[in-house]
């Protein structure tokens, strides 16, 4: 995956995206050019019951956005695979 270039990026306010897009790269780019990070956070072990449960109610928002567009597209694939 290349770069995206400034001009590519100055239309977008916000970028949404799984916990797997989270890397420090990532959120310097976003950073640099003035784009509200709404990444999803890892979990990790090392986290208290009660760090857990606080993380898991500050990201709910994300997650909601996040079902709706997963859930979409799975309609979309199961409607492809359905004219297959």
């Amino acid at each position: 995956m290349s770069k995206p270039s400034s001009e590519e990026l100055e239309d977008i306010e916000a970028f949404y995206g799984d916990k797997a897009y989270k890397s420090k790269e990532v959120d310097e780019l976003l950073e640099k050019n003035e784009i509200e990070n709404e990444i999803c956070l890892k979990e990790t072990q090392k986290m208290t019951k009660d760090e857990r449960a606080a993380q898991r109610e500050i990201e709910k928002p994300k997650h909601k956005i996040r079902a709706k567009v997963e859930h979409s597209f799975a309609r979309l694939k199961a409607n492809e695979i359905s004219y297959q």
